[in-house]
């Protein structure tokens, strides 16, 4: 799930807050934002942000096949779309352009006990 943080006002960019864990695969973490571009193309296998008919949001890779419109999280599995989920009222967007890690990861360098 992702929530929307700045207003759409004038820009064509747009920010969410992550909220989740299915892209954790892709270096996206739960409390990350990320920018999404409203006005560029999207692709197959890109990453996108989804408003739901609820209004709410979720950030997840996305195809269109027969046209249909199916999401799905990172799956290790040369990125498989195994189980995905398939949204035909949703509306893109736009295309996720970059991430702003915003988590706490543990680094353990060697010979360094401390974490960061």
């Amino acid at each position: 799930m992702a929530k929307t943080v700045n207003s759409k006002a004038e820009s064509e960019y747009v920010l969410y807050r992550i909220s989740g864990y299915s892209l954790e695969g892709d270096h996206i973490y739960n409390g990350d934002f990320v920018v999404v571009n409203e006005k560029e193309p999207v692709k197959n296998d890109d990453i996108v942000a989804v408003r739901l008919i609820d209004n709410s949001f979720r950030v997840k890779h996305f195809f269109k096949k027969n046209g249909h419109l199916y999401f799905y999280p990172f799956q290790r599995n040369s990125r498989s779309k195994k189980n995905p989920v398939i949204i035909d009222t949703a509306k893109i967007e736009g295309k996720v352009i970059a991430v702003i890690c915003c988590h706490k990861r543990k680094h353990k360098n060697k010979g360094d006990n401390s974490m960061s």
